[in-house]
């Protein structure tokens, strides 16, 4: 390797880990932003029911968040462990769904492998046999051959 391609590979590598950091460094960072008091909207009292069973939901979880952490250290921290849990979770749901996936093909490939080993397994037979025939057939010929020629020898003497 030539010096060039020697700091062509380390630029690489630096700039490969300068990425990785700046990802990392985007997931676990968090921006402090005060929150508003919680209100109730305005119009609460001409809500319907459901409408106004969902404000006061959002009213409560407000006023837990608000009285939690005005200056919005709750929120950036919960949305901080948000990214970081969606930073290994789609990885992992990548990976594992591959896996999945491919589970059944390398299983096809595997039975597929044993079907192709009990067919080499039979032509291994089938090959033997006819190596065995084709050794029997020349060894009764030979002696069939040796019987006829010593056939006259044996009538000369008796």
């Amino acid at each position: 390797m030539n010096p060039d391609e020697n700091d062509a590979a380390l630029a690489v590598r630096s700039q490969a880990k300068k990425t990785a950091h700046l990802m990392v460094r985007s997931v676990v960072t968090c921006d402090l932003q005060p929150l508003p008091p919680p209100a109730m909207p305005d119009d609460f009292n001409e809500l319907g029911t459901t409408r106004r069973t969902i404000a006061s939901l959002g009213y409560f979880a407000g006023a837990v968040e608000y009285r939690l952490g005005p200056n919005g250290w709750f929120r950036a921290w919960l949305f901080t462990w948000l990214r970081i849990l969606l930073f290994i979770a789609v990885p992992m749901l990548v990976l594992t769904g591959a896996v999945w996936l491919l589970v059944p093909v390398f299983m096809g490939l595997v039975s597929l492998s044993q079907s192709l080993s009990n067919i080499a397994q039979h032509l291994e037979r089938a090959c033997h046999s006819l190596f065995m025939a084709v050794v029997w057939f020349i060894a009764t010929i030979l002696l069939v051959g040796a019987i006829a020629a010593l056939w006259p020898l044996a009538k000369a003497k008796g």
